[in-house]
């Protein structure tokens, strides 16, 4: 990749210091598990799905080799509350800039 998965990895952190803890599971995530989260989100395109959802049909072992050390994959359910809690953080706007300075570079 560009760096996006540690652009992506910077922003997240870096929001997730600066709020305070309201609950949510994702503030209580190490680094590893928020960068698998995004790798999955990266290689969906890779293995033909389009949205999250699609994680639910998918029953081989290659994205959880490629996401995580232990070979298991992110499911929906737990990539969807993911989701939902980045939407919180309204890191959005930052996530964008980080990805086009990566592309830009």
């Amino acid at each position: 990749m560009i760096g996006g998965e540690n652009a992506v990895l910077k922003v997240i952190l870096k929001h997730l210091a600066e709020n305070v803890s309201d609950g949510r599971r994702i503030y209580r995530h190490k680094k590893s598990t928020i960068l698998r989260y995004i790798r999955t989100l990266f290689l969906l395109p890779v293995f033909d799905m389009e949205r999250p959802i699609d994680l639910d049909s998918y029953g081989q072992r290659t994205l959880g080799a490629l996401t995580s050390p232990d070979g298991r994959h992110v499911r929906y359910k737990t990539t969807d509350r993911f989701l939902r809690d980045i939407t919180v953080l309204e890191v959005g706007d930052d996530i964008s800039l980080a990805l086009s300075s990566c592309y830009f570079k």
